[in-house]
């Protein structure tokens, strides 16, 4: 319920909103191995990128956890203020110790803007128009860009990863009896700078 204001299942057509859940199962799947892991094994490091603004906490890792994989501490703060929980940044395991927590961390990534990237939401429902850029470098509309978005490094190259999710969506569209629509890989797309 936290996330009909921001338009979570409410916006787009019964096919979009559909389509959208197969995407965001798709992504859950693939970042837990099946809802398997809270969080990332084995880190390679702590995923902190210190700033006034984002403080890095001593002893704390800000590693992928939740559903989504949430990591960096600039994404813990806000997230932490998207939720209305100011604690995420001092006591990020909380992604991973409460299910509560970690599912509306997945959600408040899905539907907010992340820098210079929409929101997964707004791509999945048709609330995205893509600027000359973004159609210079592919990057359109579709399952293809939600990896963009989360993960880019897996863009534009053959990637095992991007192709597990793409994979995973197409099972769950089927599952929820959807077409997957247009531009559900993400290899020729550029990612975002």
């Amino acid at each position: 319920m936290a996330f009909i204001p921001k338009g979570f299942l409410v916006d787009g057509s019964v096919e979009d909103q559909t389509r959208e859940i197969a995407a965001l199962l798709a992504h859950f799947d693939h970042g837990t191995s099946g809802l398997l892991y809270k969080e990332q094994s084995d880190p390679p490091d702590t995923y902190c990128l210190p700033s006034k603004d984002f403080p890095c906490y001593p002893g704390k890792s800000y590693h992928g956890r939740g559903p989504l994989q949430l990591c960096w501490n600039y994404n813990y703060k806000m997230c932490g203020e998207g939720i209305g929980d100011d604690s995420l940044l001092s006591r990020p395991e909380k992604l991973s110790q409460d299910p509560v927590i970690a599912f509306k961390s997945a959600l408040w990534f899905w539907c907010t803007r992340q820098w210079n990237k929409p929101s997964c939401h707004s791509v999945m429902t048709g609330n995205w128009t893509p600027l000359s850029s973004d159609i210079e470098a592919n990057r359109l509309p579709g399952f293809g860009l939600t990896i963009n978005i989360i993960n880019g490094i897996e863009c534009n190259i053959e990637s095992a990863e991007a192709n597990s999710r793409v994979e995973k969506y197409r099972k769950f569209c089927e599952l929820l009896a959807v077409n997957p629509g247009e531009n559900i890989d993400c290899r020729y797309q550029k990612p975002f700078g």
